[in-house]
């Protein structure tokens, strides 16, 4: 269930302060920085290759995803990828990052409150769904209908504990560390 971060596609999923930026921190240190590009909607990565967006349109999103496409062999990295959403279809480069981006060497990690909200295109390609957290219905409803896991048992995880699932169906639990 190795992460392979400039080839694979992560969403983390939960509720705020459960532990989603801890977790992601901690994959980056094995990552060289300068292959590293973060939309950082918190403004909490410094020292890493930041955008910081203006608003939070889905042309911003575009744009990241636009901009990163040129490059090769890089994690991109976007927080809160539901604020950029207003239900709409995912667009264009978003679509083609989900669709085509392993063959660019080019890995993705996502975090979101609520994955309802997020274009079905999104979660369908992750391969890895780290997902701890979630009450609402809705979520939980709209998560099982994509992967093959109990919504019971993502309503009773305590704080800092998620459900890592794979690609494969593979699931473990893990704990952030605040």
């Amino acid at each position: 269930m190795e992460f392979k971060w400039n080839m694979d596609t992560m969403g983390l999923f939960a509720r705020k302060q459960w532990g989603k930026s801890t977790i992601i921190k901690a994959l980056l240190k094995s990552i060289p920085k300068d292959r590293i590009l973060i939309l950082d909607t918190n403004r909490e990565y410094k020292g890493y290759n930041r955008i910081i967006p203006k608003d939070f349109s889905i042309n911003t999103l575009e744009d990241f995803f636009f901009y990163g496409r040129k490059f090769r062999n890089v994690l991109l990295v976007v927080e809160d990828i539901d604020v950029y959403f207003d239900n709409s279809n995912a667009p264009t480069h978003t679509k083609s990052q989900m669709i085509n981006g392993s063959h660019q060497n080019l890995g993705l990690i996502y975090t979101s409150k609520r994955p309802k909200r997020i274009p079905r295109i999104l979660l369908s390609e992750a391969t890895h769904m780290i997902i701890g957290g979630m009450v609402l219905k809705e979520d939980l409803d709209y998560i099982k209908s994509i992967i093959e896991i109990d919504p019971e048992v993502l309503k009773k995880l305590k704080r800092y504990w998620f459900v890592h699932w794979y690609e494969t169906g593979e699931t473990k639990l893990i704990m952030s560390k605040p």
